[in-house]
Order: structure tokens, then sequence, then C-alpha cells
């Protein structure tokens, strides 16, 4: 139940079919298709609970989407890696604190 592994997978996958070249009449629709189901899945994370907790979705995976949309209201556990990594980022601005800059540490989790 690796989610991670899952997305970088399809991540590859979506590349290799892209580098293939495969006509866009063909890749478009399944884009487009893919995007909706994801937006309905996040619909239902956010509107429908219920309905996921009877196909098998457990609390902490949805936990995990609350705390990605709005990090800061779960800043104590699950949001806290998120915050650090945009302060961490965030800090770099435009060229990066470069080699003598001040280091910003991520939280291990």
């Amino acid at each position: 139940p690796d989610l991670g592994t899952g997305l970088v997978f399809i991540a590859i996958t979506t590349a290799l079919i892209i580098v293939a070249g495969i006509t866009w009449r063909i890749i478009l629709p399944i884009f487009i298709g893919t995007a909706a189901l994801g937006g309905t899945l996040l619909w239902m994370a956010l509107y429908a609970q219920d309905f996921l907790a009877k196909l098998g979705v457990k609390p902490y995976q949805l936990e995990r989407i609350y705390s990605w949309l709005d990090p800061y209201s779960y800043a104590s556990n699950e949001g806290r890696h998120l915050i650090t990594s945009l302060n961490a980022i965030g800090s770099g601005e435009i060229f990066g604190k470069g080699f003598q800059g001040r280091e910003v540490y991520v939280a291990e989790s």
C-alpha cells in the first residue's frame, strides 16, 4: 500500500508514452480522463468521506490529503514536513542560498 511508488511508476509511464511519439489525439483523452478521475477523487475526499471509507480508504490517508490542502491546520503532525519544506524552498528565493548561505533543514518524519 505505497502510494508514492505507484505515483512514480505512473510518472515514468507517462514520460515513456510522450517520448514514444504517440499522437496527441490518443494521449489527450487519456490525460483528460485521468485528470477528471483525480478531481473526482479529491472532491470525494473533501465531501464524501463516508463513501471512501466504505471503499477501504483509511482515515490516515484522508488526513494526508487534508494536510496537503491546508498544512497549517495540521502543523503539529501531518503538515509539519510540508511547512518546513515550503520554508526551505521559499527562503532561497530566486537564486537560492548558495554554498555559504544559511541552511534551512527539513525535519524528518
